[in-house]
């Protein structure tokens, strides 16, 4: 853009007295005052530069450089117009793009998250022929051979606990004939060390096996509704033998009218890993206590023990597998009972915890849904 210059002689009034131009000077009276008390003006604006000097006899000159044609102002704001219809006209033609491909994106990391819980039975479902969809594709091969490599190894897992089942007992057998015909107390004490290992490699062998029928889906097939209170006064009753063995005591207020929806055998098994657990863990002379109540359209049980107590590290591992924590020690186990009941209050819609008691001990809590109504069913029948 070439520059213009404009140079006008004016009087005291502003009445043009030499120029050469056909266009008069754009200076304003204030400016004018200004030039004519002897100051020198220089007004700047977005398409000129003007100055303003005082001569002799009170005239004035007016010197003008412009960068547009005389009359025509800088575009200011038809620019922030266009700059605004450019960002709205290129958002619109980008959003639809953006919808496209962000959207198989979307549902293929909710499908992914839908496998890092477990969940291998979803697939992403995306169509078409783009590199996205492949990638789909691919995925839904990789959960489809997962799954079946892990449904291979649970009906395996399954498979080997039962074959193992029988020689275990068999053993079991051929070791009380043995303790029955021992002729000295050497004999007799190293037969019964055979009988603990065979004890608790079979009861091992039964946890896998049910461990493996409950990831199949096969040992809940028996869904009632009872009265939780009668599924813990059987595993009550089942582990009263072991806590007298062990001179613990066990407390418990009785609640009845504590409806669920549940299968009976394998929640009563998990309530009694739960109390074996504790009574394990249990000093001789203490009591472990069990706590019921129904609150809010739940039902908690809380299993109480009095023993060294569990860290803080330690809360959460207790319902891994195998995971046996320092307090286990020289304690008998497979590290597989508290997991077993996590899975099974899991598939009941319920949730396990453990806390640590003060001043010490542990406290293993139970919540399951509540059945809507208050007529559970004898689970006996």
């Amino acid at each position: 853009m070439i520059p213009q210059f404009h140079v006008w002689v004016v009087d005291s009034g502003g009445h043009v007295l030499l120029t050469k131009e056909t266009i008069p000077p754009l200076a304003n009276p204030r400016e004018l005052a200004r030039a004519r008390s002897g100051e020198d003006v220089a007004v700047i604006r977005r398409n000129a530069r003007r100055v303003i000097v005082p001569m002799k006899n009170g005239e004035l000159m007016v010197l003008e450089r412009t960068l547009l044609a005389r009359g025509t102002e800088y575009p200011g704001f038809p620019l922030l117009i266009w700059l605004v219809v450019s960002i709205v006209s290129v958002a619109l033609l980008v959003w639809p793009l953006s919808i496209r491909f962000t959207k198989p994106l979307r549902q293929l990391h909710s499908v992914v998250q839908y496998w890092a819980e477990g969940r291998l039975d979803q697939r992403a479902k995306i169509s078409g022929s783009d590199e996205i969809s492949e990638l789909g594709s691919v995925f839904n091969l990789m959960a489809e051979n997962l799954e079946k490599m892990l449904q291979q190894r649970k009906e395996f897992l399954a498979m080997i606990s039962h074959e193992l089942k029988s020689p275990i007992s068999r053993l079991q057998v051929a070791s009380q004939m043995l303790l029955e015909k021992a002729n000295s107390d050497q004999s007799a004490s190293v037969i019964r060390g055979m009988q603990t290992d065979l004890e608790e490699s079979s009861k091992l062998i039964e946890q896998l096996l049910q461990l493996s029928r409950i990831e199949m889906g096969l040992s809940f097939t028996v869904m009632q509704r009872i009265d939780f209170a009668d599924i813990i006064g059987k595993a009550m009753i089942q582990i009263e033998p072991t806590a007298a063995a062990a001179q613990v005591r066990l407390e418990w207020n009785e609640q009845r009218a504590l409806p669920i929806d549940a299968d009976p055998q394998q929640l009563e098994r998990a309530v009694l890993n739960v109390l074996e657990n504790a009574v394990k863990y249990s000093p001789s002379g203490s009591e472990v206590t069990v706590n019921t109540h129904r609150e809010n359209g739940f039902i908690f049980c809380n299993v109480s023990d009095h023993g060294s107590g569990i860290s803080s590290e330690e809360l959460e591992k207790v319902f891994e597998p195998f995971y046996r924590g320092i307090a286990a020690t020289g304690k008998e186990g497979t590290g597989l009972g508290l997991f077993l009941a996590r899975r099974i209050i899991e598939l009941h819609h319920g949730q396990i915890k453990a806390t640590t008691n003060q001043p010490g001990g542990t406290t293993i809590s139970i919540q399951l849904p509540a059945s809507s109504t208050s007529e559970p069913s004898n689970p006996g029948n």
